[in-house]
């Protein structure tokens, strides 16, 4: 204990006589009475130095290293029952303690080792390799190859935990620029389809496009595009209003405007297909 190092132990444990009349001090008693007040003093100094912030403030108002001492046996140190049962939770926290999946490797060890600590202050000694190998069987999948390397190539007894420590963040930091390089890579892939997959429509498109006025362009859909279109000749630039043939008769054969089908030319050749038709059925069905 750091008051036994600096032979102030006496102070903490028993502490020191203050005399009722200090008046009638002698020079040399008021010289040893500065002296126990200075080593006091040092003491409880040394005692609020070593305890956390929430611990510190219940001995603050002590006066005397034996009185702070005695507030937090009090509090801490109880009966036996009562500190079995918190050691024993303890080790089961240890026991139990895992990895998260997303969990830092400095957090992690923060953890540990407040466990180990408080698990000290109980009076549980536990070496450094139980420590380091703790921490080996319990890290999530994200450092198997590593863990796996430090078991084939380390001696774990005379592993440190800084050592361990350090072993695994280096790890760790390489995992995380692996994974900024993946997802760059993937993320620069993704793109390139999108880019690809966007050319395609616009090729596709243009295709189409083209087709369709090719279309446009053929004599099926010759004049589609002109407001004027004669539906009597199939001619463009005029209405059927203005057309020539308005009122002329068509021939059902030739096609031609101003004769019927009777007075067609082309009749005599219409009928002998007609005849050649019923004349020869079974070489025309042939």
């Amino acid at each position: 204990m750091a008051n036994n190092i600096y032979g102030l132990w006496s102070y903490v444990d028993k502490g020191y006589n203050v005399p009722e009349y200090k008046i009638s001090l002698s020079d040399a008693q008021r010289k040893i009475l500065v002296e126990e007040r200075m080593k006091n003093a040092k003491a409880l100094y040394l005692i609020q130095y070593a305890v956390k912030d929430t611990i510190f403030l219940r001995i603050m108002r002590a006066n005397t290293a034996k009185e702070a001492w005695e507030i937090m046996q009090q509090e801490f140190h109880r009966d036996s029952k009562v500190r079995s049962i918190k050691f024993q939770s303890l080790r089961r926290d240890f026991e139990n303690l895992k990895m998260k999946d997303n969990e830092l490797v400095k957090d992690y060890f923060s953890k540990i080792i407040k466990i180990v600590n408080q698990m000290k202050s109980y009076g549980e000694e536990i070496s450094n390799e139980k420590i380091v190998q703790k921490i080996l069987v319990s890290l999530n999948d994200n450092f198997y190859d590593i863990v796996t390397i430090i078991e084939e190539t380390k001696d774990l007894s005379n592993l440190t935990i800084e050592q361990l420590m350090g072993s695994l963040e280096s790890h760790e930091q390489r995992k995380n620029r692996q994974s900024n390089d993946e997802y760059v890579m993937e993320t620069t892939l993704i793109a390139a389809k999108f880019s690809l997959i966007q050319e395609e429509i616009k090729r596709n498109g243009s295709m189409k496009k083209a087709e369709g006025k090719d279309e446009e362009d053929s004599p099926k859909y010759k004049g589609t595009e002109n407001k004027l279109f004669c539906k009597i000749c199939k001619r463009t630039n005029y209405d059927s209003a203005d057309c020539y043939f308005k009122g002329k008769a068509q021939c059902w054969i030739c096609k031609k405007f101003g004769h019927v089908r009777k007075n067609c030319r082309f009749k005599k050749a219409d009928v002998e297909i007609a005849n050649f038709g019923k004349d020869d059925t079974e070489e025309s069905l042939f």
